[in-house]
């Protein structure tokens, strides 16, 4: 039976050709929802494109216009925050920032920015996807000692999630501590918000108070303070992982991140992950794949030429190359942020890798950049 099952394995792998790594880009391209007869629709398209994407860190600035609009057609921003608050979605930083001797953990650390990255994921696989970023050899979070950010720390561990005014009122500090010391705490990968519009609200940038006027109540002011706060009931970003004595717990994070890069890339090779935020080794993936492989689950074999090492594959995705490969070029033009997750020149393809900054844009013709004019500042999605 052995035997058996190994032959079945080679015949399905000897059945595979290789496309290039061109056609593997126009391949993703669709299979991300980036062209636009692929494009996905209303809060069920966007809650897929998350499942598709999650894990994945960008800059906070860039997810809704430079990434999300972009396989969503129409896309509106309360459909994000309609699925956080339904506690689909969530986000959060993964990788956390690390301490230093200058700043970290003596009230000094940075705020949170335009670009701190975070990640937005399925909220049922968030505990494990922490797990596989900040464990075998990733860094655990740096707990704050001093300042606002240590006492919005410690407030949030006593007492479970609040909103901005009641952390306000507990800390007895004024809103813009609270404010700055949330910032740092998001900047560390320590707090996340039960909605998005509290970091939208960061990603575009602090709003300033209104000025006092005398004869204001105490309780006019605390509405002041609300209004000028990020939205949403803040909460620790819980980094406990099981117990190492737990029987299956390495395997569990293997076959998890496994089945997140299948889902996004479609095709998994070791080149193809260089941007992921993962710290599990990827000799634990490749045996997790294996273990799919065996199953019935991907495909093995070699789908995309000029890479060393094993490649597996979802089955969908090896027919949806097929598909790619008998299709003629037409010159069709895809754009992308440079922060996307398919921003994979320097790594799929050859040439130079463009830096992952916000704002700026590269153009694709049939799945390779467009020479000199491959980089751009304008958007295609309206503001």
């Amino acid at each position: 039976l052995a035997r058996i099952h190994r032959y079945t394995l080679d015949r399905l792998r000897r059945e595979i050709d290789p496309v290039t790594a061109q056609d593997y880009m126009r391949f993703l391209f669709r299979w991300q929802h980036l062209t636009g007869d692929t494009r996905l629709e209303g809060r069920a398209g966007l809650r897929q494109v998350i499942a598709r994407l999650q894990g994945f860190e960008a800059p906070a600035a860039v997810w809704e216009h430079d990434i999300l609009a972009g396989r969503v057609a129409d896309y509106s921003p309360s459909w994000l925050d309609e699925l956080c608050l339904a506690g689909e979605v969530a986000w959060a930083r993964l990788t956390p920032r690390r301490a230093n001797g200058n700043g970290a953990g003596n009230g000094s650390a940075a705020a949170a920015t335009r670009a701190t990255p975070v990640a937005l994921v399925l909220r049922p696989d968030l505990p494990l996807l922490l797990a596989a970023v900040r464990t075998n050899g990733g860094e655990a979070a740096p707990e704050p000692e001093v300042g606002a950010a240590a006492e919005i720390f410690a407030l949030l561990r006593d007492r479970g999630a609040l909103f901005f005014d009641e952390i306000v009122t507990s800390a007895r500090r004024l809103p813009t501590d609270v404010e700055r010391g949330l910032h740092e705490l998001i900047a560390s990968g320590l707090v996340t918000s039960d909605g998005f519009q509290g970091l939208r609200q960061i990603a575009g940038g602090r709003r300033r108070l209104p000025p006092r006027r005398a004869g204001r109540t105490s309780s006019a002011r605390r509405s002041r303070f609300r209004d000028a706060g990020p939205a949403g009931r803040w909460a620790l970003v819980h980094t406990g992982a099981p117990e190492s004595g737990e029987a299956g717990e390495p395997e569990e994070l293997a076959e998890l991140v496994a089945g997140v890069l299948l889902e996004r890339y479609g095709v998994v090779f070791r080149d193809v992950i260089a941007r992921e935020p993962f710290t599990l080794p990827w000799r634990e993936v490749l045996r997790a794949l294996r273990r799919m492989e065996a199953r019935g689950v991907v495909r093995g074999g070699r789908f995309v030429a000029g890479f060393v090492g094993e490649q597996y594959a979802l089955p969908g995705a090896v027919d949806a190359l097929r598909r790619v490969r008998r299709e003629p070029r037409s010159g069709e033009r895809v754009r992308i942020g440079a922060a996307d997750p398919l921003n994979l020149t320097g790594i799929v393809l050859p040439g130079p890798r463009i830096p992952a900054h916000p704002g700026r844009w590269i153009d694709f013709v049939d799945g390779v950049p467009a020479g000199d004019a491959a980089l751009a500042q304008e958007s295609p999605w309206p503001k």
